[in-house]
């Protein structure tokens, strides 16, 4: 019994060792980045409340509530409460608690990131704190990690895979000095804490009355950990998309298919046949989950890569996909949208079949526009 209560003892206190460099660093930017100009410059703020709420999220929140768990994790290996049936349980249970603040921070992440370039680019004197903020981080605190993620103008790749973060992929050490990388860092700490409580939970038999609980805080930090991935990648893919969208001059509509949107899913594209005119013509039609976009191929060209020219969109409450069968032909199917009709040809019965699913299913999901 003394050697398991060693094993376990050792295992929370590598979980409390990695909670407590984690907590440092995001409580760090709390410090270096948001404290000093909410504090010293509430007339005259470097960034409006609506663009600081965008860049930094729950971040704060995440701070205190993470801060608590590292306390009660000090408290519990600092005394015999340790040696207590249920002691466990009663201090890494709350995590389950705090894993949903996690899901609103990391889907916002890329956005967050887009608008800090921006502010970094057209707000002078943010930049400048930002820049003195930085230095700060390096001197004082060695962060001398390399930047993760790239200002959009740079020849790399401008979108950091989150996925395979969550998954991971993670990095070894918290210290970037760029604030870019440092609000990544929540990302690399989930599925770093997710592998520290494996380990807790293997050392645990099963009639251990601590294994039930952190078996089933495993199970949600897994649960977690998956949909966050599918949420991140996502709105990658929603951005790049984005990407590849151009508007004629002559383009107009009371949707903006580029605003950011939260939760919007990509949820299928592809080449459907445009049966309306004499001669039928193709269309690439992207379907997300609040709207849908009829679009043209642009030629390549050797400056611009692959483009796609929106022809019209469309909120999914304002239309209607209907079956439409010409005859023999099963591959048809039309949206209704007010007055006009337009009848679109898969590439096979299957096909067509997927997409009228895919656009019922998110039809019903959005209210409709009368």
């Amino acid at each position: 019994m003394a050697s398991l209560q060693k094993k376990k003892h050792y295992q929370v206190s590598l979980i409390r060792d990695e909670v407590k460099r984690y907590v440092d660093v995001i409580k760090r930017i709390v410090d270096v980045f948001i404290t000093p100009w909410k504090d010293k410059k509430r007339d005259n703020p470097l960034l409006s409340p609506k663009i600081s709420e965008c860049i930094f999220g729950n971040l704060e929140v995440i701070v205190k509530l993470e801060r608590t768990f590292l306390e009660d994790l000090e408290k519990l290996l600092g005394s015999e409460v340790f040696d207590r049936t249920g002691a466990i349980k009663a201090i890494i249970g709350q995590k389950s608690g705090y894993f949903k603040l996690y899901n609103s921070y990391a889907t916002n992440l890329r956005n967050a990131i887009s608008v800090l370039f921006d502010q970094l680019e057209q707000n002078n004197k943010f930049a400048s704190f930002v820049a003195s903020g930085e230095k700060k981080l390096l001197k004082e605190y060695k962060h001398n990690m390399p930047a993760l993620v790239l200002a959009p103008t740079s020849a790399h790749n401008r979108f950091v895979d989150f996925a395979a973060i969550l998954q991971g992929r993670f990095a070894t050490s918290y210290l970037y000095h760029d604030l870019p990388s440092l609000l990544v860092v929540p990302l690399h700490f989930l599925p770093r804490f997710h592998r520290l409580l494996s380990n807790l939970g293997a050392v645990l038999p099963a009639q251990d009355p601590d294994a039930p609980i952190i078996a089933e805080l495993e199970r949600q930090s897994q649960m977690r950990l998956d949909t966050l991935t599918q949420d991140v990648e996502n709105v990658r893919r929603v951005a790049e998309m984005q990407l590849v969208l151009i508007f004629p001059p002559n383009f107009i509509s009371s949707i903006d298919p580029m605003a950011y949107v939260d939760h919007r899913r990509l949820v299928k594209e592809g080449i459907l046949k445009d049966m309306r005119l004499s001669e039928a013509r193709f269309v690439y039609v992207i379907l997300y989950s609040d709207i849908i976009l009829f679009t043209t191929k642009k030629e390549k060209e050797e400056t611009e890569g692959h483009k796609l020219v929106v022809q019209r969109v469309e909120s999914l409450g304002a239309i209607r996909a209907e079956d439409q069968e010409l005859g023999s032909d099963h591959n048809g199917f039309q949206i209704r949208v007010a007055d006009t009709v337009i009848i679109l040809h898969a590439s096979s019965p299957s096909a067509k079949d997927d997409w009228m699913r895919s656009l019922r299913t998110y039809h019903n999901t959005i209210p409709s526009r009368k």
